[in-house]
């Protein structure tokens, strides 16, 4: 075969047809690259030899046919243009011919040519984790902080440092934290809404309106201005210092917890001057009434203030005479709806009733004849005069809080609530009390609860083996049992051995036996204590 080279410029029929074999109609394109010809494009009668023809279907000197081109090496030379072209390659007709390089199975010329398989796609991995900004790292910090009881506990406890809060119901006090530290939450997210990470804000935060609801509520409560804003800025610190050591330990970077300090103290500023506005609110609308006009009677009679003492035409004008005896009422109702029911029931001609301090409270010179056993926990002193109510009511509060802590229900004498209000006062003494008689059990052990259990049982039914296992639903010897149990477990017995006679004769018996009182009560204090935990 005829060996020639690859550069048709020194041909001027290389392309292997007439110089009108350009039949692409294409500008731009040599004669004889139009790659749609034939068969016969560049072997037809017109040029028999068309050696270098680069359009022939795998014709051997086309580029159809790599391996006529010697390597890739061989191309890149400077000399590749001088090589001979290789043997030719008879065409395949009626096949139209594509560019193939030197591994493509499309090429016959080259049988040897391993075959590069395609590379499989890589395996999809796991999503990469969007970094957050600072700002949102230190929002979660605070949805953290709402859901957490033990933050609204502490803050609850900060705020209950006012007097005048802790006065109210810790569900009351735990509540509005909640709405308080939820409105932060959200003023946050507004203000840093977009921010990046330079936390460039735009407009500033709107106050929220759930403000001066708490001072509208806390008005219609009885609560003082001064006290309630006492226990706001209280609750208010230990938020900031939860918020600042909680952000810390989740890598907030310093300046941004203090760009939300400023904030937060910003947002907190307009939320007192919104607890403020409610109060005012609300005062005033109530002083329209003059049913809320008795209310603040009978709050400035409870409440003893000599220099808010109502006159006696003021105590007249409220229904009160000064010559009637009155008791002493007090719930455990806080909610306004909730004490305007209970107020409905309670309510006999010539008494009183309001919130006061957060709860329905009242004087009334009987009670109702029927009250549910099972109601809303009621506290009702001996009945008084208007000059003594002022030094009860205290011990009506103490007396609801040892009655709630018991658990009781439904209407109680302050009497007989007593003992627990006097022993409630002494916690420390309570709690070292029971470590000194029950200091060998263990509060986690589900059978040494079960003894304790018993003994209170026992003691509370005076001491009656019948009546504690009907008490109990278990057997008398059952109970005789686990007292047994009890005392060798303590190295005490619940029944010490009744003192001798005078002359070491019979036990005593009437006033003299009444030093075992005592015992009984040391016992039945440091039982309730340990239960209590």
């Amino acid at each position: 075969m005829t060996m020639t080279h690859l550069d048709h410029r020194h041909n001027p029929n290389g392309s292997g047809r007439p110089q009108d074999g350009n039949r692409s109609g294409r500008p731009g394109i040599p004669p004889g690259l139009d790659d749609r010809d034939g068969p016969n494009n560049g072997n037809g009668p017109a040029n028999p030899v068309a050696p270098n023809d680069l359009n022939g279907a795998n014709n051997g000197s086309g580029s159809d046919n790599p391996a006529a081109l010697g390597s890739p090496s061989d191309i890149e030379s400077p000399s590749a243009l001088d090589k001979p072209i290789g043997p030719e390659v008879p065409a395949t007709p009626g096949k139209r011919n594509r560019p193939n390089n030197r591994n493509s199975p499309h090429n016959p010329s080259a049988p040897d040519s391993p075959t590069r398989p395609e590379a499989a796609p890589d395996p999809p991995g796991p999503p990469h984790p969007v970094a957050k900004t600072p700002h949102r790292a230190l929002a979660d910090v605070l949805h953290s902080m709402i859901t957490d009881p033990s933050v609204v506990d502490e803050v609850v406890a900060a705020a209950r440092t006012s007097p005048e809060v802790a006065r109210l119901p810790v569900a009351e006090n735990r509540r509005h934290v909640r709405v308080l530290l939820a409105a932060g939450l959200t003023t946050f997210e507004r203000a840093y809404e977009g921010a990046g990470a330079s936390g460039d804000r735009g407009e500033p935060v709107e106050e929220d309106p759930r403000a001066a609801l708490l001072g509208a509520d806390r008005a219609v409560q009885g609560v003082p201005l001064t006290g309630l804003l006492r226990g706001v800025q209280a609750g208010r610190r230990r938020a900031l210092e939860i918020g600042v050591a909680r952000g810390r330990s989740a890598g907030v970077p310093d300046a941004v917890l203090l760009d939300a300090m400023l904030h937060f103290d910003r947002h907190a500023s307009a939320m007192e001057r919104q607890v403020i506005e409610g109060y005012h609110t609300a005062e005033l609308e109530l002083a329209r009434t003059a049913r809320d006009a008795r209310t603040q009677v009978l709050r400035r009679l409870l409440h003893g203030d000599p220099a808010v003492h109502p006159g006696a035409e003021e105590v007249l004008g409220a229904g009160l005479h000064p010559d009637v005896r009155y008791h002493c009422v007090l719930s455990d109702v806080a909610g306004p709806v909730q004490a305007h029911a209970l107020e409905r029931r309670l309510t006999v001609p010539g008494g009183l009733f309001g919130l006061v301090d957060g709860r329905l409270a009242g004087l009334t010179p009987r009670l109702p004849a029927q009250l549910d056993p099972d109601g809303p926990l009621l506290v009702v002193s001996p009945a008084l005069t208007l000059a003594e109510v002022p030094a009860v009511y205290p011990l009506c509060e103490r007396a609801l809080r040892a009655a709630d802590a018991a658990g009781l229900r439904g209407p109680h004498h302050l009497t007989d609530l007593a003992a627990e209000t006097a022993l409630a006062a002494q916690p420390d003494l309570a709690r070292l009390l029971a470590d000194r008689l029950l200091g060998a059990l263990d509060p986690a052990d589900g059978f040494h609860r079960e003894l304790a259990l018993t003994a209170l049982a026992y003691l509370d039914h005076d001491r009656r083996l019948d009546r504690t296992a009907a008490a109990l639903h278990v057997h008398p010897n059952t109970v005789r049992y686990r007292l047994a149990k009890l005392a060798r477990a303590t190295g005490a017995a619940l029944d010490p051995p009744a003192p001798a006679g005078p002359d070491g004769g019979a036990p005593a018996t009437g006033p003299a036996a009444g030093s075992a009182v005592p015992g009984t009560l040391r016992w039945w204090w440091a039982l309730r204590t340990w239960l209590e935990g």
